[in-house]
C-alpha cells in the first residue's frame, strides 16, 4: 500500500498484488512509469482498487485491464447484531432525540477531512455531530470543543459501533484531499 513497495515490488521473491484506495498514478504523475513497470513484471499478480475511478487511474498509467480488480469496500453486517431502532440506540448512549444526528466514525485527524465536519457543525447548530474513533487528545479534539453540538467519543469495538450507527440519522465520510 505505499509507494515504495511499488518500487520494491518489480524484484519482489514471490507473486504479490497491490492494493490501494488512491488513485496513485494521477497523483503521482512521476509514479506512472514504476506503475507501468512492475504491472509488466512476472510476480506482479494484479492491482486491487475500491473505487473504478482509483481503478481507472492504474489503466490510465498503463495496466493492463485485466490485471485490474475493483473490490468496493463493504460491511460485514453480522458482525453488527441484531438491529435497534434508532430512539432506542440514542437512549443507550444518551443522545438528543429531538434532532438530527449526523455521525463519523473513523480514525480522527486532519487527512480524514474532519475540519468539513466542523465547520459544517458551525453552519448547523441545530444538528449534533457525532465523531466516533478518538484515540485521545489531539488537533481534531481540541477544534471541536469549540462546538457545543459536536460530541467526540472514543473509539470503539465493532460490537459496540452498531449502536452508534443505529443511531444517526447520516453517516458520513467527508471528502479530502489530504
Amino acid at each position: 500500500r505505499t509507494p515504495v513497495i511499488l518500487g520494491l515490488g518489480v524484484g519482489a521473491p514471490v507473486p504479490f498484488a497491490f492494493d490501494h484506495y488512491r488513485p496513485w498514478p494521477d497523483e503521482l504523475p512521476f509514479g506512472r512509469a514504476i506503475v507501468r513497470r512492475l504491472s509488466k513484471s512476472s510476480g506482479c499478480l494484479g492491482f486491487i482498487s475500491h473505487s473504478r475511478f482509483a481503478g481507472e487511474s492504474y489503466a490510465r498509467a498503463g495496466v493492463d485491464p485485466k490485471k485490474l480488480l475493483v473490490a468496493h469496500n463493504g460491511v460485514e453486517t453480522d458482525r453488527l447484531g441484531t438491529p435497534i431502532a434508532a430512539d432506542e440506540a440514542r437512549a443507550r448512549l444518551d443522545l438528543p432525540s429531538d434532532r438530527p444526528i449526523i455521525l463519523y466514525a473513523g480514525r480522527l485527524n486532519a487527512e480524514k477531512g474532519i475540519d468539513q465536519l466542523l465547520a459544517m457543525a458551525a453552519l448547523r447548530p441545530g444538528y449534533s455531530f457525532v465523531l466516533v474513533g478518538s484515540e485521545g487528545e489531539g488537533s481534531i479534539e481540541r477544534a471541536a470543543r469549540a462546538h457545543p453540538n459536536v460530541r467526540v467519543v472514543s473509539w470503539q469495538p465493532s460490537g459496540a459501533l452498531a449502536d452508534w450507527l443505529a443511531a444517526a440519522d447520516v453517516l458520513t465520510i467527508p471528502p479530502s484531499s489530504a
